[in-house]
């Protein structure tokens, strides 16, 4: 929408609630994903009899740990994604009455 409508490319707070959601992307794929199936397979291997590898609790430990910076992630998005537009709409009604008040 942003590429299409010129006047979206100037407001910033788009661009920043765009970049959250990528963020929130990549870390998903690149470390929430990952963490979850070796934390998967090693809980599969426990249900077994086997042994508990080291490695499943530094997976769940990742998992734990980028899982809470994607729910930060989250909340800042909706925030932004919020907060900003209706901020503007007042900024704007102040503006308008301004000018009406100023012309009178």
């Amino acid at each position: 929408m942003a590429l299409i409508a010129p006047s979206l490319r100037r407001q910033r707070w788009l661009w920043l609630h765009a970049t959250l959601a990528g963020l929130i992307i990549a870390s998903s794929v690149a470390l929430v994903a990952p963490a979850g199936r070796q934390a998967l397979e090693g809980a599969e291997a426990l249900s077994r009899g086997g042994a508990a590898d080291p490695w499943l609790a530094a997976a769940l430990r990742v998992e734990r740990v980028a899982g809470a910076i994607n729910i930060l992630l989250a909340i800042a998005l909706v925030a932004i994604g919020v907060i900003k537009p209706s901020l503007r709409v007042g900024a704007l009604k102040r503006g308008r009455r301004r000018e009406v008040s100023g012309a009178a």
